[in-house]
């Protein structure tokens, strides 16, 4: 969410939450002061690589770095539902009596301001439901970094180019494909978020965001670009490494980096499910978490301190799914939020502002169905995403019995009778929503307003109800940054 932009705490008081607090001092060193590594960063071979951060200067603000964390399409239901699933892990038995302040808590909870976020676009048809696209810059559906209509559209400044412009280190990190609506309109300027070639050729030729991290190979692959041009080779030109395995971005040291990830089936959509990453699927992909330390790692050597979004993008996916296992995605999300509270936390790094904040709601997600009950049991032990089971599914054709060894393996469900006609009639989502008593208003996006959660240099700017165009606003001032929302910029981009 850039031009809108479309999260704490004494750490003692979040010893209790994570049993492992993440130290960072062994991986950015004490950057705080004139130690800290600027300009060309060096590996550990020697070997030259290309600077992170961008050609200017900055006027300090109280903040020396930036962490904005997205999970794309949640609200109060999503959070909620991630600290009752936790609660229930962690003492079945007292369930949900230990879901207390003083009992189990996310990582959000430890935020120093919790507020809230509008949602609703800028667009002609005076829609209060934004896409991803247009929560970006409040614009209209579908735009990518500029507003107006797709015949009169006008490029605007992001949070993430005035902060290169100052000579900060900036970075993208998503489970979707890193040239999805959400990283895209942090970085480019498109009248349509579909034309994803274009996106990933304005990445690259730019050169504006040092790491980028997430799924979407496809769109570099000069075999499956439309153009057959090789946006691979010519980020490699650019100074990028290039990573494609959980191993790869492990060895990738410093520098410019572009890790492009996926099942080892399908490299070129989005990466997989937390669900499917932990328990099905044969994947050598990073999760969330490796891949935000990375880049925090990559992106601390710049001394002019840097901006980095991450996402959390397939909570969205799972929201117009309907598929319940969103809470364990969300999980992974607060654990995110975790690991970038560590880092702004540690004595050995430089002051670093902290928020989470999602773009809209999706699914009308509601903790409760038709009954004064849910089953959380049964949430804890889905070990497959919706999607999974469906294409499991498929495979087995007409075989009765192999679909419900399909659904109880990976469920752990004993399926009665009538979920069986349900199942193999095409309603999975229903029985297992039923089951848990998940409940759902929608397959797509809503108008609900959204939580947010922010800690260091100027937090206090988000404690309180506040449009979602005020994000890039208080970041920027919480760097010292000049930036406007809305602000009209030259860019060139092919049609």
């Amino acid at each position: 969410m850039p031009g809108k932009p479309d999260v704490g705490g004494d750490a003692a008081d979040r010893s209790g939450i994570s049993a492992n607090r993440r130290t960072f001092m062994g991986t950015v060193g004490a950057i705080t002061g004139a130690s800290a590594l600027g300009g060309t960063a060096l590996a550990d071979d020697g070997d030259e690589k290309t600077e992170v951060g961008g050609e200017g200067s900055r006027t300090d603000g109280d903040a020396r770095n930036a962490i904005l964390v997205i999970p794309d399409g949640a609200a109060q239901a999503h959070i909620s539902g991630a600290r009752y699933l936790k609660a229930y892990r962690e003492d079945s038995e007292e369930f949900p009596l230990n879901v207390t302040p003083g009992g189990t808590t996310l990582h959000v909870d430890q935020a120093e301001q919790i507020g809230g976020m509008s949602t609703y676009p800028d667009n002609p048809d005076r829609t209060p439901i934004t896409d991803s696209a247009a929560a970006g810059t409040k614009t209209y559906s579908g735009a990518i970094g500029g507003v107006g209509s797709e015949d009169e559209y006008t490029p605007v400044k992001t949070i993430l180019e005035a902060a290169h412009e100052a000579g900060m280190a900036t970075g993208l990190v998503t489970t979707t494909r890193i040239t999805h609506a959400t990283p895209a309109a942090f970085a480019t300027h498109v009248p349509d978020r579909g034309v994803e070639d274009e996106i990933a050729r304005q990445y690259v030729d730019d050169g504006n965001v040092d790491v980028l991290l997430g799924g979407g190979k496809r769109h570099f692959d000069p075999e499956e670009r439309d153009d057959g041009e090789d946006m691979l080779a010519r980020a490699e030109e650019q100074g990028y490494q290039i990573a494609e395995t959980e191993a790869e971005l492990a060895d990738a040291d410093s520098g410019k980096l572009l890790g492009l990830f996926g099942s080892e089936s399908d490299r070129s959509a989005h990466m997989s499910y937390y669900v499917d990453r932990e328990y099905v699927d044969d994947t050598d992909e990073p999760g969330l978490v490796e891949m935000t330390e990375k880049a925090i790692d990559i992106l601390s050597d710049c001394e002019n301190g840097f901006f980095l979004m991450v996402e959390s993008g397939r909570v969205d996916h799972q929201g117009h799914a309907n598929d319940n296992a969103i809470t364990h995605e969300q999980l992974e999300c607060d654990e995110v939020f975790g690991t970038v509270l560590d880092y702004a936390e540690d004595d050995a790094t430089s002051e670093t502002f902290a928020m989470q904040v999602a773009d809209h709601e999706t699914g009308g997600m509601s903790l409760g169905w038709d009954a004064y009950d849910m089953d959380w049991g049964a949430i804890d032990d889905i070990r497959a995403s919706l999607e999974h089971l469906e294409s499991a599914i498929d495979e087995t054709g007409d075989d009765r019995g192999a679909t419900v060894d399909v659904v109880e393996e990976h469920t752990g469900f004993e399926l009665t009778e009538g979920e069986i006609i349900d199942i193999t009639g095409g309603d999975l989502a229903k029985v297992l929503n039923k089951r848990t008593q998940m409940g759902w208003s929608s397959d797509s996006h809503t108008a609900e307003e959204v939580p947010s959660y922010a800690s260091g240099p100027n937090a206090e700017f988000f404690g309180r109800y506040f449009d979602n165009t005020e994000v890039a606003v208080g970041i920027a001032e919480a760097l010292g940054l000049e930036f406007e929302p809305g602000r009209e910029i030259d860019y060139e981009f092919r049609d």
